[in-house]
């Protein structure tokens, strides 16, 4: 059987990633991991967890969550900039 680590060796997301676009979404964990990394396969879908990491930290900074509200200055690296092109593996 495959389980949940199994799969986010897999996929090119952190746990706390994971979390976040679960979240974000109302999604289960294992679901938001597949979501998150059909995602990163396109240009769209790249943008689209950057905008879910941005809204993510705006909502947080609203409730006074300081520690989540800066996540949009700590967006994975593996995310490009707008205007960027992901590099294949």
């Amino acid at each position: 059987m495959v389980t949940y680590e199994d799969c986010l060796a897999l996929a090119d997301l952190t746990p706390e990633e994971v979390d976040l676009i679960a979240a974000h979404e109302r999604l289960p964990p294992i679901v938001a991991l597949e979501l998150g990394s059909y995602l990163l396969g396109t240009a769209e879908g790249e943008r689209r967890i950057r905008r879910i990491l941005g809204e993510r930290a705006q909502a947080a900074g609203a409730w006074g969550d300081r520690s989540r509200a800066a996540v949009p200055a700590e967006i994975p690296a593996w995310i490009p900039k707008p205007g960027t092109q992901r590099l294949a593996a």
